[in-house]
């Protein structure tokens, strides 16, 4: 059997290429022993078409340019369906899955019949073929080798030390956490804190989506929430916001001589050892939290318990980003937005009954992915999926799921709202959005109008004593908890500011880019 070491090279440096380079780019959030087994399974599948293609074809050679020619195919189709995505043809969508694999398809056949009935010899064109993958790799590989020591020194970097028996990162890269003895409560009031991700503001969404949401804040008003119609967020994205709401502070300046990657490795680590959660484990609460799909909170130093875990889907960041790029996009859109609707629905379900599963004071933070896309469920909670409408501005929407999606959170969150209060009615109730929405958004230079329209949240909390006059219009999430722990907890927490910061979070390398502009007076103007 003659096997030609450059026919059968170039199949597995495709195979391995787009690995290499979506690592590369996304580094800083992705552990690198997240790329082995998609590497491994990349290359057992072409070795495995490789040989079957050498049984039916007998010659190393051509099979080798058949699987290749699969392989770019297949790594490519997921980037050429999401640059030609909202494509339209007056009402009528021109690309589709079903459309776009059909083309692919066929391109496939074509090449493959050409390359199985030419006489032609292919060893220049695999000499070729090889230098041109080569080539990719050596491109990739100097950000590939630059991303495996850049997360190796910044792991090194993050030191844990021990105070007052409460672990916390290094204090170069968090904040100090002070106070902690002086937190205390005879009362310990359970507290449930729920995220409906780009939920977006009352006032804004009916001046925007001709939406009247006044109808839920009355329900919530009526239950004794406050409720206001206008409310800002801080950060434009959930990362920042989030690390923000749960360290009750603004995120930290970059110090000059840290990297960008360092900076964020530091964010990373001020969320995952937040002070919210540090106070509550130190007055002896169950934590407890329900995982988002893709998102970082099952690393939260400070959790004693999850719920609904086992409707995740079992697949690393990576792996689902992998899979996006590929010809299996579709198929693999199919099973998660079914663990999505699933895990969602869960978190509905569960939420409620988990003060009758604990002897001790809880909180609990509850993250849900919606009204985010992708939108899955109708008003009434009806199985939904697909339909993109391209906005003038560029992005593909659909504005009616959103909305939609908005009647159905709302429909489940009264429900929760109304379990919570008939199982403990002394609880604490938070409901907020990271941020809201940003329908065809310029993120690198984002009109005022797209700032409100993504600065505009949903921000209701509910105390059980009905203690409203520490609460005040324009409040803003990063107060949120210092309220909390100063009424609640005899905490003596300053209240902030009330500021709003944004950077272009929806353009490559934005959480290696970090420059935060202050918006506040465009916001509120």
């Amino acid at each position: 059997m003659n096997i030609s070491k450059t026919s059968v090279f170039h199949p597995f440096l495709f195979a391995i290429f787009p690995i290499i380079h979506l690592y590369s780019i996304n580094f800083i959030e992705v552990p690198m022993d997240d790329i082995i087994f998609p590497m491994f399974v990349s290359i057992l599948v072409t070795g495995s078409l490789l040989f079957l293609s050498q049984i039916i074809l007998k010659d190393w050679t051509k099979s080798s340019l058949i699987v290749s020619l699969l392989l770019v195919l297949s790594f490519s189709y997921g980037h050429i369906y999401h640059l030609l995505n909202g494509m339209a043809l007056e009402d009528l969508e021109i690309v589709r899955h079903r459309y776009l694999m059909v083309v692919f398809l066929v391109i496939f056949i074509i090449g493959t019949i050409a390359i199985v009935k030419t006489q032609i010899k292919f060893n220049n064109l695999n000499k070729i073929i090889t230098a041109i993958a080569i080539t990719l790799i050596l491109i990739t590989m100097p950000s590939f080798v630059y991303a495996g020591t850049s997360t190796s020194e910044i792991s090194d970097d993050i030191q844990v030390q021990t105070v007052d028996d409460i672990q916390v990162q290094n204090p170069r890269i968090t904040y100090e956490l002070k106070n902690i003895d002086k937190l205390n409560s005879t009362e310990k009031p359970d507290i449930y804190y729920i995220l409906l991700d780009g939920y977006g503001g009352t006032e804004r969404m009916k001046q925007d989506l001709n939406f009247d949401n006044y109808e839920f804040l009355s329900e919530l008003t009526n239950r004794g929430f406050f409720a206001p119609d206008s409310s800002s967020g801080n950060y434009p994205s959930t990362k920042w916001q989030m690390t923000s709401i749960f360290s009750m502070n603004y995120l930290p300046s970059k110090e000059k001589e840290q990297s960008d990657p360092e900076y964020y490795s530091s964010i990373i680590g001020i969320f995952k050892a937040n002070e919210v959660m540090r106070n509550f484990h130190h007055l002896n609460y169950e934590i407890i939290n329900f995982q988002p799909k893709g998102f970082i909170t099952q690393q939260f130093l400070f959790n004693d318990q999850t719920f609904c875990q086992k409707e995740q889907l079992k697949q690393s960041k990576f792996t689902q980003m992998l899979l996006r790029t590929t010809i299996l996009n579709y198929l693999n859109n199919q099973i998660v937005v079914n663990v999505y609707r699933e895990s969602i629905l869960c978190g509905f379900s569960e939420i409620s009954n988990l003060t009758e599963k604990n002897d001790k004071p809880i909180f609990v933070y509850m993250h849900l992915a919606l009204p985010h896309p992708p939108y899955v469920f109708g008003p009434n909670g009806e199985y939904v999926f697909g339909g993109k409408v391209q906005t003038e501005e560029g992005s593909f929407v659909d504005e009616e799921k959103y909305v939609d999606s908005i009647k159905f959170a709302n429909k489940k969150t009264l429900e929760v709202i109304e379990n919570i209060l008939r199982n403990n009615e002394n609880s604490i109730i938070i409901i907020q959005s990271d941020h809201g929405y940003d329908f065809g958004i310029n993120y690198e230079n984002p009109s005022d109008m797209s700032l409100k329209q993504r600065f505009s949240t949903l921000n209701a909390i509910y105390f059980p004593d009905q203690n409203q006059d520490i609460l005040y219009d324009g409040i803003t999430p990063v107060n949120t908890f210092r309220i909390v722990f100063n009424e609640y907890f005899n905490a003596s927490y300053p209240i902030l500011d009330d500021r709003m910061y944004y950077h272009p979070y929806g353009v490559t390398g934005v959480h290696t880019d970090v420059k935060f502009q202050d918006v506040t007076e465009i916001i509120l103007n």
